[in-house]
């Protein structure tokens, strides 16, 4: 899928979605109480904090200590093991993103991929107005348009955040396989394309 003079790709991911979900839920393993709440929330600040100032060994680092709780709720052997925790995660995620999905739909922005944490707008370009500008350098975040009023309504709803990145084409062999082209020529790879 290419972006062309009539659409854009437009890649919008949740941040931190399981994690967020989790604590927003106020969910915690029944072995460990709520206790758990407070020192899974100190590990995501610090993600968040490590994300921000480009640190990338603790982000990565980190990023796989706030996930991996919500795979071992699924795991029987593990002290964190909820299954009714892992389907309210799990469902929550899939509903809001679903929401975003009709949201865009009904205002003629389809989406062409959509995993469980994000989804690919081919954006009309005359619904989308760029991204904005830190010292001359596009960030994650969008300037006004159509689009961005769609994301603010969902944000407001769910009280999620969207990152976005711009993709100049997506070569999908499945919705968690793929590469991504950047307008830079950086490029995005994941699944087994990754390895």
């Amino acid at each position: 899928i290419f972006s062309d003079r009539n659409r854009i790709l437009i890649d919008a991911d949740v941040a931190s979605q399981y994690p967020n979900i989790i604590m927003k839920l106020g969910l915690y393993p029944e072995a460990l109480g709520p206790t758990f709440l407070p020192v899974y929330k100190s590990l995501i600040d610090a993600r968040l904090k490590a994300k921000r100032e480009k640190d990338k060994a603790t982000d990565k680092g980190l990023k796989i200590s706030i996930n991996g709780p919500y795979g071992k709720l699924g795991s029987q052997y593990s002290v964190l093991f909820g299954p009714h925790l892992m389907i309210s995660v799990t469902l929550t995620g899939q509903l809001s993103l679903l929401m975003l999905i009709e949201a865009a739909s009904l205002a003629g922005i389809p989406v062409v991929s959509g995993n469980t944490d994000g989804v690919v707008f081919a954006c009309p370009r005359d619904k989308f107005n760029g991204f904005k500008l830190k010292e001359g350098r596009p960030t994650d975040r969008l300037n006004p348009s159509p689009l961005q009023d769609i994301i603010d309504w969902w944000e407001g709803v769910t009280s999620f955040g969207l990152e976005f990145a711009e993709y100049r084409a997506i070569y999908n062999e499945s919705v968690n396989t793929y590469i991504a082209l950047k307008p830079d020529g950086a490029y995005k790879r994941k699944g087994d394309l990754a390895n």
